[in-house]
């Protein structure tokens, strides 16, 4: 048995041991992919015949068995060495496919932090909008109130105003001048007419056509000196009313009279139309009736105007 073997058989065994070496090596030759003449030499030391012109050589062939099997084992691990090789090509590939994969998703998210920002942007300016549009409601809303305040202020002036209207036209009595000089007492209801000559002549609020005043007439404003002085309009000495209850309240029933020639206020002439007004130097057909009816509807024109301003009133508050 040769000395360089590294692990000596007995001699009974060393063929044993020679086939199954060849066994095995022929086994990774057949695996393993090589050019044709490196294939044929290890061929060469794995083969279990040999020519049979050849010589027995047992240190030649336990050699170029060493050889064969040292060069298939080489090989078989060049062979797995690849094959470990071609194994990390294919995770790296795998790996370069899935850092793709992650960049296409870090692009995605690139991309929605993109339209996220603009977003925000766009809802920056949203926010500003509204903003501007709160602050010009709150500064809507103080002008409301300013004007609110105003025009509560105005109302009660206007009440107030109404209601001393009113006052004078209830109160019991007044003092007025006589054209002597003397206070005398006197009615509200009943005031001093002034004398003929001393005044124009002026004319009666009349309804016609839904209208409280002729259209070719001059609108008396309530609160005037004007307004004030056709205010129940009769003389001085006419017997005071009784009052009478009616659906809109009480008021005053003036008892018939005789004509009145020191009567102020005649009726108007017909609206609108071409007739000449009526002599005043003659008032024979002047009816006392009339005239105390048309302050009577002045009252009222009055008390409307109170519920107007109270409506107002409640419709503000």
């Amino acid at each position: 048995m040769p000395s360089f073997l590294p692990h000596p058989f007995p001699p009974p065994c060393f063929r044993d041991f020679l086939q199954a070496a060849r066994r095995v090596s022929r086994r990774k030759l057949a695996r393993i992919e090589t050019n044709p003449y490196a294939n044929e030499l290890l061929n060469r030391g794995v083969e279990f015949v040999t020519e049979s012109n050849e010589t027995f050589n047992s240190v030649l062939e336990a050699s170029v068995l060493h050889t064969g099997n040292v060069g298939s084992m080489l090989m078989d691990e060049v062979a797995h060495v690849n094959e470990r090789i071609d194994g990390r090509r294919e995770e790296i590939e795998a790996l370069e496919n899935w850092k793709e994969d992650m960049q296409g998703v870090i692009h995605g998210q690139e991309d929605s932090i993109v339209r996220q920002g603009a977003d925000i942007d766009l809802f920056k300016g949203e926010v500003t909008t509204l903003k501007d549009l709160v602050r010009a409601l709150v500064t809507k809303t103080g002008e409301l109130e300013d004007d609110k305040v105003h025009l509560t202020r105005r109302v009660s002036e206007l009440t107030g105003e109404v209601r001393d209207l009113q006052r004078r036209c209830n109160e019991p009595e007044v003092r007025v001048e006589e054209e002597e000089g003397d206070e005398v007492l006197h009615r509200a209801g009943s005031p001093i007419i002034p004398n003929r000559a001393e005044s124009p002549p002026a004319r009666l609020l009349v309804r016609h056509e839904n209208r409280l005043v002729p259209v070719d007439d001059e609108v008396i404003e309530i609160g005037s000196d004007e307004f004030y002085q056709n205010l129940g309009v009769v003389r001085r000495d006419t017997p005071r009313p009784g009052f009478v209850s009616t659906p809109w309240g009480s008021r005053r029933q003036w008892p018939a009279l005789e004509y009145d020639p020191y009567a102020e206020f005649v009726p108007d002439s017909e609206p609108n139309s071409d007739t000449e007004l009526p002599d005043y130097d003659d008032l024979s057909d002047v009816d006392p009736n009339e005239i105390r009816e048309q302050n009577w509807l002045n009252e009222e024109l009055v008390r409307s105007a109170l519920e107007v301003v109270q409506r107002i009133r409640r419709d503000i508050d």
